[in-house]
C-alpha cells in the first residue's frame, strides 16, 4: 500500500522542473530584468538539459542574440557561445523568454556558473542573469 502512495509522488517529481540559484548581473536600469530561470530537469553531468530564462522588458527592445558563458570552478575552464534569436520587438511590461540547451561536461562537478547576456539588434547588452550550480 505504501508503494502505491509513493508512486504518484515519484512520477510527479520526475517531471518537475529544477530552479537553480540565480541573480540578475545587471542593474535596475537595464531594459530587460530577469524574473525566472528553470531547468527542464535537475542538472546532471553529460546529459542534455534545457534552461528556460524569462524576464520583464522595461523599455522597448529588439532582441537579436544572447551570449551563454559557462565557467567550471573545479578547473580553469570557460566556454562561451553566441546564439542568434529571431529578431523580435518587445514592449515595456511584456515578458521576453528564451531557451538554451546545454550538456554539462564531466568537469562541471562541484561549483559552476552559467551566465546569459541578452543583446539587442545593435549587440548592446540589455540585461543579464547568472546561475550558480552545485553538481
Amino acid at each position: 500500500m505504501k508503494t502505491l502512495l509513493l508512486l504518484p509522488l515519484l512520477v510527479t517529481l520526475s517531471f518537475a522542473t529544477f530552479t537553480p540559484q540565480w541573480k540578475s548581473c545587471g542593474d535596475v536600469s537595464d531594459s530587460w530584468l530577469p524574473t525566472s530561470v528553470t531547468f527542464e530537469k535537475e542538472p546532471q553531468v553529460d546529459q542534455t538539459n534545457t534552461i528556460h530564462v524569462c524576464g520583464r522588458v522595461q523599455e522597448e527592445i529588439m532582441t537579436s542574440r544572447y551570449i551563454a558563458d559557462f565557467k567550471a570552478a573545479s578547473q580553469t575552464f570557460e566556454f562561451k557561445s553566441t546564439r542568434n534569436l529571431t529578431p523580435q520587438i518587445t514592449f515595456p511590461g511584456e515578458d521576453f523568454c528564451f531557451d538554451h540547451t546545454i550538456i554539462l561536461p564531466f568537469f562541471a562537478k562541484g561549483a559552476s556558473t552559467v551566465s546569459f547576456n541578452l543583446e539587442d539588434f545593435y549587440w548592446e547588452n540589455v540585461g543579464c542573469v547568472i546561475l550558480d550550480l552545485l553538481l
